[in-house]
């Protein structure tokens, strides 16, 4: 079977999102309802203990395919996101960056003023 998950970041929380093909979510967790501080939740042992979490609920539903989907700014945790599953024996299928870039729109030239 199929899944994906969502990851999103958020200076104040870290979600987790598993869901089917279809878009049917089978579960979800995040750093503040498991209780972590919002100083806390960009921490590596946060993150640690959320991928663990995330990879024993993984093995129970019996997933083998796994696509990606990643929007926020935790730039640094990306590679070791996709080693920690790869490790596991699990199979990226496809991996998408959804993080917004911001962008200012053309705008006309001004002309010094004499």
């Amino acid at each position: 079977m199929r899944y994906i998950i969502h990851i999103k970041t958020t200076p104040n929380n870290l979600i987790f999102n598993v869901t089917d093909y279809i878009g049917n979510t089978l579960f979800m967790f995040s750093a503040k309802s498991s209780k972590y501080k919002s100083k806390q939740v960009r921490s590596t042992i946060v993150l640690e203990t959320l991928w663990e979490k995330l990879i024993t609920q993984l093995k129970n539903h019996n997933c083998k395919f796994i696509s990606l989907k990643y929007t926020g700014a935790l730039e640094y945790q990306k590679k070791k996101m996709i080693k920690k599953l790869t490790d596991n024996n699990f199979i990226i299928t496809s991996i998408q960056i959804l993080t917004p870039i911001s962008f200012n729109g053309c705008r006309i030239r001004h002309f010094r003023r004499v």
